[in-house]
C-alpha cells in the first residue's frame, strides 16, 4: 500500500499551487524519506517481529502540505503496525523453525512441520485480507484530515483511481507468499516420503541419493526465485511512484 499513498500524495500536492513552494518541497521530501525508510525496514531479511519502530506522524511542513504529510504518515504507520503483527504471528507459528535440521530429524511423520505450515497459511490468508482492507480504508483516513472538502475530494479521487492497479499488485505479492509456502510443503513432503534416504549430520540434512538432493535444491531455487520476484515487483512499483515525488 506504500506506493498508493505516495501516488495520492503526489497528486494532491501538485494541485495546491497557491501555497509556498518551500512547504510543498518539505512535505514531498519528508513523505519520500518516510516511504524509503519504510521500504528498507520492511525488506530486511529475517526481520525480528516488532523490530520496526512506529512512524512519527508529526509533519515537518506547515499548513495544508503539513496536513497531507501527516495523513500519509498515519496510513504508512498503519501499514507498519500491520506488518509487525503479521511477522509476530508467523513467528508464533514457528515458520522460521520449519527447516531446522535437528527439529526435522525429531519430527516423526512430519506432524509438527505440517502444523507449522497450516498455521502459517492461516496467517497469510488473514493478513492478505487485512492488507486489502487497509487499501480500501485510505479514503476514510483522508476524510478525517484537517483539509477543505475540495482538497479531500482531490485526494480521494486519486486514491480511487490508483486502487485497481494497487489491488492487482497486492494480490500478486500475496500470491507469491502463498506459492512460497506451497514450495515449503513440497519440501516437507519430499522429506517425509523418503525418510530412510536422508539424515542429519552436524545440523545439516544429508541425502543418500543425488536425485533427492537435486529435487530438494530445485524447491529451494524456486523459493529464492519467488522471493526475488516479490522484491523486484515491490521495488519497481516503489521506484516508479517515488520518481513522481522528486
Amino acid at each position: 500500500a506504500t506506493g498508493l499513498l505516495l501516488a495520492v500524495a503526489a497528486a494532491a500536492l501538485a494541485g495546491f499551487s497557491a501555497y509556498r513552494e518551500t512547504q510543498k518541497a518539505t512535505a514531498l521530501a519528508e513523505i519520500r524519506r518516510t516511504g524509503e525508510w519504510m521500504r528498507a525496514a520492511l525488506n530486511v531479511p529475517d526481520h525480528p517481529p516488532g523490530d520496526v519502530p512506529d512512524i512519527d506522524a508529526t509533519p515537518k511542513a506547515r499548513g495544508v502540505y503539513g496536513e497531507i504529510e501527516r495523513g500519509v504518515k498515519l496510513i504508512l504507520g498503519q501499514r507498519v503496525a500491520q506488518y509487525r503483527a503479521y511477522m509476530k504471528e508467523l513467528d508464533e507459528a514457528r515458520l522460521s523453525d520449519l527447516f531446522i535440521p535437528n527439529r526435522l530429524a525429531r519430527d516423526r511423520g512430519m506432524v509438527e512441520s505440517r502444523l507449522i505450515l497450516e498455521q502459517s497459511q492461516r496467517v497469510v490468508r488473514k493478513y492478505s485480507q487485512q492488507n486489502q482492507r487497509l487499501l480500501a480504508d485510505v479514503p476514510v483516513t483522508i476524510r478525517s484530515l484537517d483539509l477543505n472538502e475540495q482538497q479531500k475530494d482531490r485526494m480521494v479521487e486519486g486514491a480511487i483511481k490508483a486502487r485497481p492497479q494497487q489491488k492487482a499488485t497486492l494480490a500478486r505479492n500475496w500470491d507469491l507468499e502463498r506459492q512460497t509456502l506451497d514450495e515449503f510443503e513440497k519440501m516437507i513432503n519430499l522429506l517425509d516420503d523418503n525418510r530412510r534416504s536422508w539424515r542429519v549430520e552436524h545440523n545439516e540434512i544429508v541425502f543418500d541419493r543425488d536425485s533427492l538432493l537435486n529435487r530438494f535444491r530445485a524447491h529451494q531455487l524456486t523459493v529464492r526465485q519467488l522471493t526475488e520476484e516479490r522484491a523486484r515487483l515491490e521495488s519497481q512499483q516503489f521506484d516508479s511512484l517515488t520518481s513522481v515525488l522528486r
